[in-house]
């Protein structure tokens, strides 16, 4: 991977397993929007980040090395070496197809307390509505960086919100697990960053204290709000496909990295629904 610094952008090249479209659009994350001039324009850490992919090349608009070494490296999970993983399980029947059909996909490291809200509303959910009530959500509550762009709130923006101030996000049921998921850590009954390295049993556990919080939810805040690979959310897709294809489980050669072999398997499963 070659990483250049030019015109106040950062260019990468000479890559590989890593396509911007597909780690975007795999049902990851919520807040990520494609623009008419192909970049994607989505905020972290409070900043809003333009990314494109085109012509060999990786386009990361208005920001420099250091931005990009601190904050966009570990986001985008650059550091990690896909094409090690991708060459254990590629011969591994079903799972090696799902691998090739999703080689590019890099799983983000997402804020852990937008993670933990997102996955909350996610639950029972269509990606587009999602989407829209994630947008409510930070349009009502949270900060505006620029016209039409606004930061996910943080906890203390969200701290005293009651479910009547919640009616807005046309949430549903959901509106009593995000009061509760905030009271808990507002309260430190959950200290979200004990989560990073805490036995990943015990972490699931004290997720799951929070009300409507099952294991999917948990293990999706996990894996994608704090990294845990070992985690391995279970949706109907995967469901289908564990019946069907691993009735008595997974290879032992995936344990390390469970939730990457997840996300190739749901993308490729809703995909090509095999």
């Amino acid at each position: 991977m070659k990483i250049t610094e030019k015109n106040s952008d950062i260019i990468i090249t000479d890559f590989n397993n890593f396509d911007i479209v597909k780690t975007f659009e795999c049902g990851q994350c919520f807040r990520w929007q494609q623009l008419e001039d192909g970049y994607y324009i989505g905020i972290i850490n409070g900043k809003i980040t333009k990314v494109k992919q085109s012509n060999n090349e990786i386009i990361f608009k208005n920001s420099d090395l250091k931005y990009f070494n601190s904050v966009l490296k570990p986001y985008f999970d650059l550091d990690r070496n896909y094409q090690k993983i991708n060459d254990e399980i590629k011969n591994l029947d079903f799972i090696g197809k799902a691998c090739k059909y999703s080689d590019g996909i890099r799983i983000l490291k997402q804020d852990p307390w937008e993670a933990l809200i997102s996955f909350i509303i996610s639950q029972n959910n269509n990606i587009p509505r999602i989407k829209k009530i994630i947008t409510r959500l930070c349009e009502s509550f949270g900060t505006k960086i620029i016209d039409g762009y606004f930061a996910f709130p943080t906890l203390n923006q969200l701290e005293n919100v009651t479910i009547e101030d919640l009616a807005i996000l046309k949430c549903g049921f959901r509106d009593k697990y995000i009061i509760d998921a905030i009271q808990k850590v507002k309260n430190k009954e959950i200290i979200l960053n004990d989560l990073y390295e805490m036995p990943i049993e015990e972490a699931k556990a004290k997720l799951m204290t929070i009300k409507g919080v099952g294991k999917k939810v948990a293990d999706c805040t996990l894996l994608y709000g704090f990294g845990r690979t070992e985690c391995f959310p279970v949706d109907t897709w995967i469901k289908k496909t564990m019946v069907k294809h691993f009735p008595n489980g997974l290879p032992k050669i995936t344990s390390e990295y469970l939730g990457i072999v997840q996300q190739y398997i749901f993308y490729y499963a809703r995909e090509v629904a095999e």
